[in-house]
């Protein structure tokens, strides 16, 4: 509702106050997609209905706005680099519909529209050039391979592609090397391991993909999620619906392979959490730790 208000005596226009009033039934907000930005204060949430909705920590999670600019199901939100001062982020719809965002005051920046679905988008910082770093937000969703997005201006740069079987991705990681360049390891739906080196960046556009370096086929299916933490730099963990494994980096040989004692019980996620031992959460809610063997 607005309130309107006119000075006395004065015959200027009526001045439109807006003010929101909360009723004693809150909106319906089914959390579908979730994140966590990187100053460990802030968590951002949307919905089944579009709504987004910026939390925080420090006010015993208290919602602090409920922005409105989707029509459709939430399927991403990004925030726009790692930075912990960052205040923007991206937010993408089942409508192909993406949204860049500013926290501080809850204004939709910019929008675009395509016919891309995306479903999980991570923001990349690399050195552009000897003084300068660039970000740009790697996306995967209901398409073949990565497409690589502007944080600034939502445009789609270049995509990293496949020569070899391209298919969607259903995951990936970053794995950052002190003394080479980095690298993109991608999880295909049917079970394709790929891995790019993410080189001359700076160069790539539209009409010139990154391809991958290897791919190579996995003993797994139905990659849910991919784990690789820097203390352990020659392990990787591959978690599927109803199983995981570990690979070396160096060869990319299968060091554990772990299968599901139960048909029934799916797992959603996993996490090296040390040089040992491995996190996986299944969709009963239960979490369980394995112990690797020592080598």
């Amino acid at each position: 509702m607005t309130a309107e208000v006119a000075p006395a005596g004065t015959k200027s226009p009526a001045l439109s106050v807006p003010v929101v009033i909360w009723g004693p039934k809150p909106p319906e907000n089914r959390i579908c997609t979730i994140r966590v930005l990187p100053d460990g204060s802030t968590i951002i949430t949307g919905a089944e209905n579009g709504h987004i909705v910026i939390w925080k920590l420090a006010e015993g999670l208290m919602p602090k706005q409920l922005m409105i600019g989707h029509s459709q199901k939430i399927t991403a939100i990004s925030q726009t680099s790692n930075s912990p001062t960052n205040t923007r982020f991206v937010s993408a719809s089942a409508d192909g519909r993406v949204c860049l965002w500013e926290i501080q005051d809850g204004r939709c920046i910019d929008s675009t529209s395509s016919v891309t679905i995306h479903r999980y988008i991570y923001p990349y910082t690399y050195k552009s050039s000897r003084h300068t770093r660039a970000t740009r937000l790697f996306c995967i969703g209901d398409y073949s391979d990565i497409q690589v997005m502007d944080p600034q201006d939502l445009t789609v740069v270049f995509c990293i592609a496949s020569r070899v079987e391209p298919d969607w991705i259903s995951c990936f990681t970053v794995i950052t090397h002190p003394e080479k360049e980095d690298q993109l390891i991608g999880m295909t739906l049917s079970g394709m391991m790929k891995v790019w080196t993410l080189i001359e960046l700076e160069k790539k556009d539209p009409s010139c993909s990154l391809y991958e370096d290897e791919s190579k086929r996995l003993e797994i299916q139905h990659i849910r999620s991919v784990s690789y933490i820097c203390s352990a730099r020659r392990m990787m963990l591959i978690v599927a619906s109803s199983s995981w494994m570990i690979i070396d980096m160096d060869d990319l040989s299968t060091v554990v392979l772990y299968k599901n004692k139960t048909t029934s019980k799916r797992c959603t996620s996993g996490y090296l959490t040390d040089l040992d031992k491995v996190t996986i959460g299944y969709t009963d809610e239960s979490i369980n730790v394995f112990q690797l063997p020592i080598t």
